[in-house]
């Protein structure tokens, strides 16, 4: 495996203190004499419920394989990943999302996939949506396959409307109407000068790209080779979000959050509209009293769009068990492993075939879950490359200095000046 780029040897130190922790899995048996593999995932107490209950299903199933979940709650899988990878002691199976993939699909760390699937007889290319596909494919070879994928609507709560005599908002809305929707549902509603319901809330950078995209402009040009966030359309986008919380003040200034995020203020009834992928489903379903539903994001002077997601599977290309692993990826993305996500909200489940079963599209809610898949032909990828992370940071820092105050047009040509700088291979500012 090649760890020659220097952002890889800055995480060396951080090998050396975890590694004994990381790898504290390898080489353990499981009881009745199965071959066992490590399968590692992100995520929260309810991930782990999630992914438990698939692998115990899974477990169930088999003679011959078994099945070790490895669950990193926190920000810290990546490099988990990166410090098992470098010890050589890797999980065999490892889900990623699509912008840190890419990121480690560079090394050579993960095995093709795709001659398991053209010789697999129930699972097929051609059952995924191609969207999903892409994002797992890197220089021709399919390094990875999606087990599910996100587009990005507005969330509403749909009491809050009605208790001001507004009616729903169409999937053919424009700016001009959501200005106005979120003026009308922006309340202080205790009379003492402060702001209680909010319309909507300022989104992290990645969902911002709905309003840039809009308004007609780009993170990079399409060949990613150049950063173009100083152009007039991206700063407009940038503007119109700065205008819903500085301008018409509908969107809840950074001292004004008290503590509260967006999970928070919508459960409690303070908010009335989100933006939010596939993955929000789960929360809105499971742990808010909320009476929501979604709609595309309204249609911005040069169209209307979606950020699209996805979250996919990947096999250790070091792993001593290659066929095992593949068992288990297969049922991940077989019919019963596709219901289950689909049953479970979190997500868009990655092959068609289970996207438009009543298990994903729930006919007994009343939710319009159909619309994520609607908004899959006007849903985009953020431009994702090698050197993604390091962009984040830089779109990170900028879009938090524009929402304290920043002009975006300032906002706009700092993170074309520091991005192109990163894009050169010069380095970060």
């Amino acid at each position: 495996m090649k760890v020659s780029p220097r952002r890889w040897v800055a995480h060396l130190a951080l090998v050396a203190a975890v590694l004994a922790l990381a790898c504290g899995g390898c080489g353990r048996n499981p009881a009745r004499g199965r071959v066992p593999i490590r399968f590692s995932v992100w995520g929260t107490g309810q991930d782990f419920k999630h992914w438990g209950g698939t692998v115990r299903q899974f477990n169930e199933s088999q003679r011959r394989v078994w099945v070790e979940l490895e669950l990193v709650q926190g920000a810290g899988y990546s490099n988990k990943m990166l410090s098992m990878l470098v010890g050589h002691c890797a999980p065999d199976v490892m889900a990623f999302l699509d912008k840190p993939f890419f990121q480690f699909a560079q090394y050579g760390v993960f095995e093709d996939l795709g001659p398991y699937l053209e010789k697999d007889q129930e699972i097929r290319k051609s059952d995924f949506f191609p969207q999903f596909l892409k994002a797992f494919t890197y220089h021709g070879r399919q390094l990875g396959l999606p087990w599910d994928g996100h587009t990005v609507l507005v969330y509403y709560n749909k009491d809050l409307f009605a208790r001001e005599g507004l009616p729903e908002p169409k999937a053919d809305w424009r700016w001009d109407d959501f200005v106005r929707v979120t003026k009308a549902l922006t309340k202080d509603t205790d009379g003492d000068g402060r702001v209680d319901q909010f319309g909507f809330i300022a989104p992290m950078w990645l969902n911002e790209l709905v309003w840039v995209w809009g308004a007609g402009g780009r993170d990079l040009n399409p060949e990613m080779t150049r950063c173009v966030t100083d152009s007039p359309g991206t700063i407009r986008g940038l503007r119109f979000q700065r205008d819903l919380v500085f301008k018409y003040h509908v969107c809840p200034q950074a001292r004004e959050m008290a503590g509260m995020n967006q999970d928070s203020l919508f459960n409690a009834g303070r908010l009335a509209m989100a933006l939010g992928g596939a993955y929000w489903m789960a929360f809105c379903r499971e742990l808010t009293g909320v009476n929501w539903d979604v709609v595309m994001p309204p249609r911005g002077p040069a169209g209307q769009w979606s950020r699209m997601t996805t979250d996919g599977i990947t096999m250790w290309r070091e792993s001593p068990h290659k066929p095992e692993a593949w068992a288990f990826i297969r049922y991940l993305l077989s019919d019963r492993g596709q219901a289950r996500i689909a049953s479970l909200g979190r997500g868009i489940p990655a092959r068609r075939k289970m996207a438009y079963s009543p298990a994903f599209l729930r006919p007994d809610l009343p939710q319009h879950t159909i619309r994520f898949l609607e908004a899959l032909p006007r849903a985009r990828p953020q431009s994702i490359n090698d050197k993604t992370d390091e962009m984040n940071t830089v779109y990170d820092r900028e879009w938090d200095r524009m929402l304290l105050g920043e002009d975006p047009a300032a906002t706009g040509k700092a993170m074309a000046r520091q991005i192109n700088v990163i894009l050169s291979g010069r380095g970060a500012l």
